[in-house]
């Protein structure tokens, strides 16, 4: 069978056309990861900052109780969006978060510089066991002023469940951090060496 050259021509068109399509049809898995984890961090900031989200477990137990909707909503939104960061892989998603982090603690976008930066920041509490512990203990160590004095400024509630209490207080003994107030560097390291926080700071239903 014969074929003319210009029906060659136009075949390999279509196939290089094809070929192009799907090369740009997905996304790495890293940046899909980045995508998701931003969306739901998000969300876990804005969960947990709502005014009505209860602050313990019998806040939570009057909620559901009562079926107290602006209170149902802030709590289903934090824990959704903590059921999915904990349902991606462990080392992957830290790795994800740690460097949203350095992006958008640095980013002049205001959602991301608060609602990201910020949520990012507080999903380290899901990754507290030896390994992870090491790694975001020295990621941060890489961060630039700005970034530490966020994290280190606003007491976040994994400050109280590190594995690895004495090497951030001994890293936080010589940190150069512009600290808020007089005496927040000695509230800090206290806090890191302190007992696991309660499950009340995530309250289990």
């Amino acid at each position: 069978m014969k074929f003319s050259l210009k029906k060659i021509s136009l075949y390999l068109l279509l196939v290089m056309s094809f070929s192009g399509a799907n090369s740009y049809s997905a996304e790495p898995a890293t940046d899909l990861l980045k995508k998701k984890l931003s969306k739901s961090v998000k969300n876990l900031y804005l969960g947990k900052h709502g005014l009505e989200y209860p602050y313990d477990q019998s806040a939570l137990d009057r909620c559901l109780k009562e079926q107290y909707q602006p209170c149902l909503r802030v709590y289903n939104k934090a824990k959704k969006a903590k059921e999915n960061i904990l349902s991606m892989p462990s080392d992957a998603a830290l790795s994800a978060i740690l460097n949203l982090i350095q992006e958008s603690c640095n980013s002049e976008d205001e959602i991301q510089a608060n609602y990201v930066c910020h949520g990012s920041i507080m999903a380290l509490y899901f990754y507290n066991d030896k390994n992870h512990d090491t790694k975001i203990l020295s990621t941060i160590k890489g961060y630039n002023k700005t970034i530490k004095n966020i994290i280190f400024n606003n007491g976040f509630s994994w400050f109280h469940n590190r594995a690895n209490k004495n090497d951030w207080a001994n890293y936080l003994t010589s940190e150069d951090i512009s600290w808020d107030h007089e005496g927040s560097k000695k509230e800090v390291i206290n806090i890191f060496l302190s007992s696991p926080a309660s499950d009340s700071l995530w309250p289990k239903h």
